[in-house]
């Protein structure tokens, strides 16, 4: 997946870049109704190809890492939520008691995700590069 933005500053061989969000309209937002305000991210990269405040670069990553990333995101969360919904009604018979252990499983998901994104983030495969420096 390829993404384009600019080098807003150079910190100690690390490009601050500005990158736009996509939209959820697919960036056709002349086309849609409702001229929603997409905010753009800062983000830090290795500046390997020696790049410039104020470059337009290619970042990208692999589709792959993408889809791990989504998956991970949605799906265990999901998985958290409708198993301590399953369990809460082994244990209980009050339904409202059985959603309050899915919402309890779908708290502890949170922290658990959080614990994972920090290891996948320093796998070397999994980052984003910067490609280029776009003319």
């Amino acid at each position: 997946m390829e993404q384009i933005g600019i080098v807003k500053e150079i910190e100690n061989e690390k490009a601050v870049i500005f990158v736009r969000r996509g939209s959820s309209c697919g960036e056709n937002c002349a086309h849609c109704s409702s001229s929603c305000e997409v905010p753009g991210v800062m983000i830090k990269l290795n500046n390997d190809i020696g790049a410039k405040k104020g470059d337009a670069v290619e970042i990208s990553t692999k589709a792959k890492t993408i889809f791990k990333y989504t998956m991970m995101l949605y799906g265990i969360p999901m998985l958290f939520f409708i198993a301590g919904i399953i369990i809460g009604s082994f244990i209980f018979e009050s339904e409202i008691r059985s959603i309050m252990i899915g919402l309890v499983g779908l708290f502890i998901s949170f922290f658990i995700l959080k614990i994972i994104d920090k290891k996948v983030f320093l796998n070397k495969e999994s980052k984003l590069v910067i490609n280029r420096i776009l003319e």
